[in-house]
């Protein structure tokens, strides 16, 4: 039987993270000078790697009004719930989030109301979950003025531009559907 020492494991562990990281760090180092700023960011995010979510047509005022015309009975069924929630009077705001996050939960709300009501209400929150990608998408416009710009994103905001992008079109699946 192999005796197991403990010291040796550590100082083992510890010089195989040590190398590791030696060569992550020359790594680095090779890069030629100025690529960094071709990056635009020290992490690699350019402004060409920033995705947009899909948006009703139009502009934001233009779908607005769609909206309230082509969704008036969900908008009414939607204020009506809130009042019999709350006993509160709900405004109608589509860029509010929290009109948005209360019209949401309604999507799956299927005791509360009738097929047909329903069915609006689905109608409704497919709107709202694509309207609400305007906002989304006038932030990531901001990051992207930025890179444009020439100028660096901290990690906090490459962070921020990461949580806001829709997850990329060509990302590996964890469950390869097409075997089915």
């Amino acid at each position: 039987m192999v005796k197991f020492n403990k010291s040796w494991f550590i100082v083992g562990i510890a010089a195989l993270c040590l190398t590791l990281l030696g060569s992550v760090q020359a790594k680095r180092e090779e890069q030629p000078p100025g690529t960094e700023k071709a990056s635009s960011n020290s992490n690699g995010l350019r402004a060409s790697d920033i995705r947009y979510y899909e948006t009703p047509s139009g502009s934001p005022e233009e779908a607005r009004t769609r909206g309230f015309i082509e969704h008036q009975e969900a908008i009414e069924l939607v204020a009506q719930q809130y009042l019999l929630d709350t006993g509160e009077e709900l405004a109608t705001d589509f860029d509010n989030a929290d009109y948005q996050r209360y019209v949401m939960s309604l999507g799956t709300a299927f005791d509360l109301f009738l097929e047909e009501d329903m069915d609006k209400i689905v109608a409704f929150v497919k709107f709202m979950d694509l309207y609400e990608n305007y906002a989304k998408n006038d932030e990531l416009a901001k990051y992207e003025s930025k890179l444009l710009e020439g100028a660096r994103l901290s990690p906090k905001e490459t962070e921020v531009v990461h949580s806001l992008m829709p997850i990329d079109g060509n990302a590996p699946s964890t469950t390869d559907h097409s075997k089915r």
